[in-house]
């Protein structure tokens, strides 16, 4: 299958929802995600409506443990906002130095992304609480604000 260099930025909301205990000093967490995705490919721009839902297992006071053990992970799906042409995956988070990264697993799609395939490592996720103020640690649903970019080659079918 021929590779395409393929870039990612994505910008939008989240909602960070309540935390379960599931262990000494473990908690759970799910989180869903609305963005706008721009994927960059050689033959131009793609610009996508974009959901993630997911979950991570946390600390009491919100900090992740990914790295640690087996913690963040989420599923997405983008839609071609123009064409409806539809892009499904999973992503598997982890920190490294303090910084959120995700590897992006495209695992099918429609039209355009019909039978790519193949992963995305190191794209960065940057996020806030949407106010100033706001704290992971209540354990109660809050909203934040994400930014996510990445890059790296997709194979797409000949």
């Amino acid at each position: 299958m021929p590779q395409r260099e393929v870039s990612m930025f994505a910008g939008g909301t989240a909602e960070w929802g309540r935390q379960l205990p599931i262990g000494n000093e473990v908690r759970t967490v799910c989180y869903g995600a609305d963005l706008m995705t721009r994927l960059s490919v050689a033959d131009g721009n793609k610009y996508m409506r974009t959901v993630f839902i997911g979950m991570d297992k946390v600390r009491p006071d919100g900090s992740d443990i990914w790295g640690e053990e087996s913690g963040g992970f989420g599923h997405f799906r983008m839609e071609d906002i123009h064409t409806g042409d539809s892009l499904l995956g999973h992503i598997d988070w982890r920190v490294e130095d303090g910084q959120d990264f995700g590897t992006f697993h495209f695992d099918e799609g429609s039209g355009y992304w019909k039978g790519v395939s193949g992963a995305m490592p190191n794209v960065r996720l940057d996020w806030c609480t949407r106010e100033s103020d706001g704290s992971l640690a209540s354990g109660e649903p809050i909203m934040l604000l994400a930014f996510i970019e990445g890059r790296g080659s997709i194979d797409f079918p000949a």
